[in-house]
């Protein structure tokens, strides 16, 4: 469900991503309980924005995590 919305054109607060996230997948379920659901490509792998997604509860939400590892010169995003 959508596309780096930790980065650039979205920059999307964790807590609001993940109700996005909560209100497709039961959508999407509903549907067809066998589909699989991909988070939305995280940008730079950055961490601390995974970590902020399980802490506002997105685990239950999704099936698989997709991560985006650009290496162009970029800002890059690391924990500590």
């Amino acid at each position: 469900l959508g596309n780096e919305p930790n980065w650039a054109h979205t920059k999307m607060p964790a807590k609001t991503y993940v109700g996005l996230l909560a209100a497709f997948q039961r959508g999407v379920k509903r549907a067809d309980p066998d589909v699989k659901v991909l988070i939305a490509g995280i940008a730079f792998i950055d961490l601390d924005y995974v970590e902020a997604l399980y802490d506002a509860g997105a685990a239950p939400h999704f099936d698989i995590m997709n991560l985006h590892p650009y290496a162009f010169p970029a800002p890059h995003h690391r924990r500590g």
